[in-house]
């Protein structure tokens, strides 16, 4: 595991932030921590989903365990490659989701 700001990281995400140039994704979900420790449904676990639009216009949002949205973020920019992308924050580790 390696630490990001006060985050851990599996190596599967290391590798994708890596690969991507993508650890501004970290650094946004980290950014949120904030917010997220005010929603009790937050506090132990985080579904965060990166869709990137051919444009390369993306968003970023949070769900609850739920299913609903918490967080919703646009991104007007990225280079990071088409598609989407999940995350998992459980605990202070962010983790894709077969490294569960």
């Amino acid at each position: 595991m390696t630490r990001h700001q006060t985050l851990f990281v599996t190596p599967g995400v290391l590798n994708h932030c890596q690969k991507h140039q993508a650890f501004w994704v970290l650094d946004l979900i980290w950014s949120y921590q904030p917010h997220c420790r005010q929603d009790a449904m937050l506090r132990q676990i985080q579904f965060w989903v990166l869709a990137v639009r051919p444009d390369k216009t993306a968003t970023i949002r949070c769900d609850r365990d739920s299913g609903d949205t918490a967080i919703t973020q646009e991104i007007e920019f990225t280079d990071h490659p088409s598609g989407e992308y999940r995350f998992r924050w459980e605990g202070g580790v962010v983790m894709l989701p077969e490294e569960r």
